[in-house]
């Protein structure tokens, strides 16, 4: 059972358009309902924002928000999952617009999608927009240089009980690296890693009474030419106390 309220800008209640729930797994006999003096216990089939794919879960929050079912903070809402890489990588301040004629052939124009990353010459970019004439083949695009968006601090927060929280990294032609030496509680899982990859943060319960805060330094190597820069950025964990 879910119980919530709707409230706008003004923090009035108002009704909005129906919300799509996901139907978790059956759980027996955690259920208890009164009628008068008489208790009926049965299953439970629990309705939530989260959706489990195994050890995934992703939410219909938009961002960071408590689960109503594990009582845990859930990472991966719509922000994170659609928009977050692409807005990081907007206002790196390396970033630049470039604009490029190309003649592509059929096959790659009934494929090539917006969301595409395209490598020229060593440097990767994404498609910010695009006109293309069928009959010819002649493509006008307009293009983002790609980084990566952990070049560009995070934050993450955590609940105040022992668990784990799975943090995502897209490290596209280069390498990141997780420092220790800034953890002054938990590990991570990986330490390094190229390509898309993921890395389990296991934290003890905060016994403290307060958040607590630490700033991991990611770094980022990537490759232009022959030369490999280096880029810093922090990764900053907060547990709530």
């Amino acid at each position: 059972m879910q119980v919530g309220y709707s409230l706008n800008k003004n923090l009035q209640p108002y009704l909005p358009k129906p919300v799509l729930l996901a139907q978790l797994d059956t759980v027996p006999g955690m259920y208890q309902v009164f009628l008068g003096n008489t208790a009926y216990t049965g299953n439970y089939v629990p309705f939530g924002q989260e959706i489990y794919n195994g050890t995934d879960i992703s939410t219909i929050n938009w961002n960071i928000e408590v689960s109503s079912y594990t009582n845990n903070p859930q990472s991966n809402g719509l922000y994170r999952t659609y928009y977050e890489s692409f807005l990081l990588n907007l206002f790196n301040k390396k970033t630049r617009v470039v604009s490029l004629n190309a003649n592509f052939p059929q096959s790659l124009l009934i494929d090539l999608k917006l969301s595409d990353k395209l490598i020229i010459k060593d440097k990767k970019y994404i498609i910010n927009s695009m006109q293309t004439n069928l009959s010819t083949g002649d493509v006008k695009l307009e293009l983002l240089s790609w980084f990566n968006a952990d070049s560009v601090d995070r934050n993450i927060r955590v609940s105040p009980s022992a668990g784990t929280y799975v943090v995502g990294f897209e490290a596209g032609d280069g390498t990141r690296n997780i420092s220790s030496d800034g953890l002054s509680f938990g590990s991570f899982s990986v330490s390094s890693g190229t390509g898309s990859f993921t890395s389990t943060f296991t934290y003890p319960e905060n016994t403290t009474g307060k958040i607590r805060t630490q700033a991991v330094q990611v770094t980022s190597e990537r490759k232009e030419g022959n030369e490999t820069e280096l880029i810093y950025s922090k990764l900053i964990i907060a547990q709530e106390g």
